[in-house]
Formats: structure tokens, C-alpha cells, sequence
């Protein structure tokens, strides 16, 4: 599964099954796969399952497994663990637990919360990897964005609410309907001051992807501000608008 091209290895119907968006990065795809399998392997009281599908599918996060072809995991683990783990052994442990996992294919699979996605994705992250994503993106125009974009909806953001409990929208003489999200309570508090207007009645912290979901069940027409400047001359690099078209593709990919 530690492959930069996971997302192709991967059938359309299983990354449905799996909740993969086309938007998500291969850093998000690894993370749901890797939560998916875990659920399977759960089911299997017997440790030694778990040590052997884990090699298997390369899910551990030791340095020594990661980087190492299929013949030399299985010949590390049978060095660390003993006898009990040579290559017979794995191939027997192997048999059922593949197939659990066909048939975990044709079960209706959770959603997978992004704070124990995003767990997952900051335990596997490591230093080199970063530059290495980075040197791929050179040479792929949309990458920004798209790192824009799952950042945002990973991030917990201050969304001011109005008396119903809802998300409070703002009116635009020529932007039309938006609601407003902040990365910092302080920067919320700061655009009332600037605005002068009166203070929201409540706000609430909750993941990006859990705000626009919320939007496209009460507001579909209704753009997000992110970090909005009361300024007359704001700095157009501190703001992000994500129009309700650019939701709307969001949410089906996600």
C-alpha cells in the first residue's frame, strides 16, 4: 500500500467502498486503506494474524518494513519474531485472512472520522516524505490546491452561528450569500472588531469537511469566507472563498 500510485491500484468500485475522493491525496488514500484494513484485521484474535497481514500489505510504520520488498519483510519478521513466522508459516496465515478481507469488500464500510484519519496521516508522515511530495509537485500544476483543499477540510476552523444554531450567513451587495470560517478564535474576534458589527450570538469549532457538509444540506447556494479581512485592502494571499460549486465537487469526491 506504500506506493505513490495507490490510487490507481485501486478499482473504481473499491474506492467508493472506501470513501476515496478523487480529490483526496495520497498521503488521505493511504491513511483510509490502511484504517480499512485494520477493521478487518481486528477480527482476528490470534496477534500473530495481525503481525503477518500487516507485513503482507506493508501497513507497518517501522522504517525497516516500509522500505523493503515483500521476500525481505517476511524474512525480517521471521528474524525478529522466530520460527513461528517463516515464509510457510505467513503463507498459512495468510489464506483465511485474505479471505475476510474479499468478503469485507462486499460490506457496507464506515466513513472513517477525519481526526483518526488525520492520527494516522501525522504517525506515517516523516521528514524525507515531505520533500519528496514536494518534488512530485513541481511538476503538477493543481497540487497546490489540492493540498489547499485537503488541508482545509482536515482543519478544525471557528464558524460563528446564529440563534437557530446554524451556521450565521452573510450577506454581499455583489458576492452574494457567504458563511465565515477563521483557522483562530482571535482572528473571529478580530474581524468583529474591525467590522463593527455586533457579535454572533455563538461559534463552534468543527472540521472543514463537517462545515461544507452542513452547507450542502441547509445552504447549497451558500459560498465559505476562510480567514475574511474586515479591511478595506485585505491581503488577498490571507483569504480563501470556496464558492458552493467548488463545495458541491468537494462533497462528491469526499
Amino acid at each position: 500500500m506504500r506506493r505513490p500510485d495507490l490510487r490507481e491500484r485501486l478499482t473504481e468500485d473499491l474506492r467508493k467502498q472506501w470513501h476515496i475522493g478523487d480529490a483526496d491525496s495520497t498521503e488521505l488514500i493511504m491513511a483510509k486503506v490502511l484504517t480499512q484494513l485494520e477493521r478487518v484485521i481486528a477480527r482476528y484474535p490470534d496477534e500473530r494474524i495481525g503481525e503477518v497481514a500487516r507485513i503482507h500489505y506493508n501497513m507497518s510504520a517501522d522504517p525497516a518494513f516500509q522500505q523493503a520488498a515483500y521476500g525481505d519483510r517476511v524474512a525480517e519478521l521471521h528474524k525478529r519474531l522466530g520460527d513461528g513466522y517463516s515464509a510457510q508459516s505467513v503463507r498459512r496465515g495468510l489464506s483465511g485472512l485474505l479471505r475476510d478481507v474479499e468478503v469485507s469488500l462486499t460490506e457496507p464500510s464506515p466513513r472513517i472520522p477525519l481526526g483518526e484519519l488525520h492520527a494516522v496521516m501525522e504517525r506515517e508522515r516523516d521528514p524525507a516524505a515531505d520533500f519528496r511530495r514536494a518534488v512530485r509537485d513541481l511538476h503538477r500544476p493543481e497540487a497546490p490546491a489540492r493540498r489547499a483543499v485537503d488541508a482545509f477540510l482536515s482543519a478544525l476552523v471557528h464558524v460563528p452561528h446564529d440563534a437557530a444554531d446554524a451556521p450565521t450567513v452573510v450577506h454581499t451587495a455583489s458576492l452574494g450569500p457567504w458563511v465565515l470560517a477563521f483557522t483562530q478564535r482571535a482572528w473571529l474576534d478580530d474581524y468583529h472588531r474591525r467590522a463593527g458589527s455586533p457579535p454572533f450570538r455563538a461559534s463552534h469549532r468543527m472540521p472543514g469537511l463537517e462545515l461544507l457538509r452542513l452547507l450542502t444540506e441547509r445552504h447549497p447556494d451558500v459560498g465559505v469566507l476562510v480567514d475574511p479581512s474586515a479591511d478595506r485592502d485585505p491581503d488577498p494571499t490571507e483569504t480563501t472563498s470556496l464558492p458552493p460549486r467548488v463545495i458541491r465537487e468537494i462533497i462528491e469526491a469526499n
